[in-house]
């Protein structure tokens, strides 16, 4: 009992601390992308929109490029990456099978370990990003190099 009326403050000046690393990170982040002008999420978004394949070369139904893009989140989500998962769903793919899982991907929120929002507290707030950003987080070595050479064989920007 002692050393709880000893060590009370404690645990207060720790909470407050993260409380008020977590409110600098977020202001500083926001300060400099306001100050710098940038708004990747938007100009992703409009990158995404503007993306167009030729539905006769496409050889995936939709209900596929879904399931696709599903898979290589998991793949990616939360701690550790599935490699091996993300090369077997992107190989063998032609150019417009693979702008068609691109944009079926669409933007989801990454902060450095996935999709995890309960994480968000702890690691900070996530960015909405597009498969092939995630892709260049998550996968390095000879992974990110045979990725890569998947998208510049189909002359998609990686």
């Amino acid at each position: 009992m002692e050393t709880i009326k000893k060590y009370w403050l404690v645990p207060i000046v720790i909470l407050v601390g993260l409380g008020l690393y977590v409110g600098f990170k977020d202001g500083l982040t926001n300060f400099f992308s306001s100050l710098l002008g940038s708004n990747t999420t938007a100009k992703s978004a409009a990158e995404l929109e503007n993306m167009t394949y030729d539905a006769k070369k496409i050889t995936l139904s939709q209900n596929d490029a879904v399931l696709i893009s599903q898979q290589l989140v998991n793949a990616m989500d939360q701690w550790g990456t599935d490699e091996a998962t993300i090369l077997r769903l992107l190989s063998g793919k032609n150019r417009d099978d693979l702008l068609l899982i691109i944009k079926t991907f669409g933007l989801k929120p990454y902060n450095g370990l996935g999709l995890s929002e309960k994480l968000d507290i702890i690691v900070g707030n996530s960015t909405d990003l597009n498969l092939q950003a995630w892709l260049s987080r998550e996968l390095s070595g000879s992974s990110l190099a045979q990725v890569s050479d998947i998208f510049k064989q189909n002359n998609i920007a990686f």
